[in-house]
């Protein structure tokens, strides 16, 4: 069985782990590996929070040393990709993503490692007068391991390494990297019928149809003593596969983020190309809901895999809304692919540790 498509998701809340910047020598740097050779022309952070007036700090990409860190030297050398910005001295920046636009583009070699420096440029910088930066989260990142990585130094020499982080960049005007800006966890009315789903479509170059037999899903089911329903609907909401929920028969029932593999009563034979829905369904005795990562820009949400194909979608009983800005943390079980040639970005289950 392939689980393909989509994320399952943060098994916890996020939780943002930010680094304050508030000396001179004071660095961030997140150390990633070009997956394209097309030019590099912004990047994205997630801005943490502000202290009094903020110094204005530089962002660019540098080439990576012998030990793995920033190496000081901007990739783009006589047409340096450093450019400048300056934190609002208010809230307007806070806990939001923010795009910066580089001096100069850069293109990389396929495969080449590179670093996305944060630096002071000018300005009082203090205690009092400081910014601080997402580095990581936990329920979020794509990798606690090895490579990729983020580093901080606060001697400007010296630097720490942890895995993952949160960055993301602009390559070839295309979003690449991983970076969020909150949980989407909005449960239903606890009224029969209501939805909290996500849509997807598959790729058509994949094959021509394919099984769906399940999902792996974070979201919340109905609570102890509670019935919910998980449903794949078309976009007019037909039902074409279904299985009912029992709270009881969850781990934590009535509570988010707790990742459940789940499998229709009868798998469904889908077609590549074709949007679909899935998620659950209320049957008022308790609210249902599907998690989310919800970014600033649909072209962020784009940087996951398949993210430009799926969105949130719910159904309050006479409205169906959708939101192209928020990841739906599924994971499709699929078998049976008949037909096709093409490919598409997948991960195995659990890939938010």
């Amino acid at each position: 069985m392939l689980v393909l498509g989509l994320h399952d998701g943060p098994p916890t809340p996020f939780t943002v782990t930010n680094s304050t910047m508030s000396s001179s020598t004071h660095v961030i740097a997140w150390v990633r590996q070009a997956k394209t050779a097309d030019a590099i022309s912004a990047v994205h952070f997630l801005y943490g929070v502000r202290t009094g007036t903020p110094a204005t700090m530089s962002i660019g990409i540098e080439t990576v040393n012998a030990s793995g860190n920033p190496s000081g030297t901007d990739a783009g050398g006589g047409s340096p990709t450093l450019t400048t910005f300056t934190p609002p001295a208010s809230t307007a920046w806070n806990s939001l993503i923010q795009t910066i636009t580089l001096t100069n583009s850069w293109t990389p070699t396929a495969g080449q490692l590179f670093a996305i420096v944060i630096r002071y440029s000018s300005g009082t910088i203090n205690g009092s007068n400081s910014s601080s930066f997402a580095v990581t989260s936990s329920g979020h990142d794509p990798s606690t391991r090895g490579f990729p990585y983020y580093a901080t130094s606060t001697d400007g020499s010296t630097y720490t390494k942890a895995g993952a982080g949160l960055i993301a960049w602009t390559a070839g005007g295309t979003v690449v990297g991983h970076v969020m800006q909150s949980i989407y966890s909005t449960a239903t009315a606890n009224t029969n019928g209501h939805r909290s789903a996500g849509y997807f479509t598959l790729p058509a170059s994949i094959g021509d149809t394919y099984d769906l037999c399940g999902v792996d899903i974070a979201g919340k089911v109905a609570a102890a003593g509670a019935t919910c329903t998980l449903k794949l609907w078309d976009t007019s909401w037909n039902v074409l596969a279904s299985i009912s929920l029992d709270g009881d028969t969850a781990a934590q029932p009535g509570t988010y983020y707790s990742a459940r593999q789940l499998f229709f009563d009868s798998p469904y034979t889908a077609s590549f190309g074709t949007k679909y829905y899935i998620g659950f369904e209320c049957d008022g005795s308790a609210t249902v809901g599907v998690t989310g990562i919800t970014c600033a820009t649909a072209g962020q949400v784009a940087a996951y895999p398949n993210g430009e194909n799926m969105g949130i979608v719910t159904w309050n009983g006479s409205t169906t809304t959708e939101s192209n800005l928020t990841l739906p943390c599924i994971n499709l079980l699929i078998d049976n692919i008949t037909g096709g040639s093409g490919s598409v970005a997948y991960q195995p289950v659990r890939r938010f540790m």
